[in-house]
């Protein structure tokens, strides 16, 4: 069953556009391991917050995901000042 993994950050757009920019290494990483496993990404922002909605086709896939990238993840945390809070929701048919 397909989930829905909410991530927020709790910056600007524009400190995390620097950041990513500035550590490509580490974004490399995260996207290899995203290219593999995510069906799905889109990025949202508003005044102090920015939330990316990434899609998987399992629990699994992102489980994959997370085991994968989890080093680069802690560190684009450490690097923004504030590790990201992601949530995951099972996307529901029909409902």
């Amino acid at each position: 069953m397909a989930v829905i993994c909410t991530v927020r950050i709790p910056h600007d757009l524009e400190k995390v556009q620097q950041v990513e920019a500035d550590n490509a290494e580490v974004m490399q990483a995260i996207m290899a391991a995203a290219q593999k496993y995510m069906t799905g990404h889109r990025r949202t922002a508003r005044d102090g917050e920015v939330m990316d909605l990434d899609e998987f086709a399992s629990r699994e896939d992102y489980d994959a995901f997370i085991a994968e990238a989890a080093p680069s993840i802690r560190r684009y945390g450490e690097l923004l000042g504030a590790p990201a809070q992601d949530t995951v929701y099972t996307v529901v048919e029909g409902g």
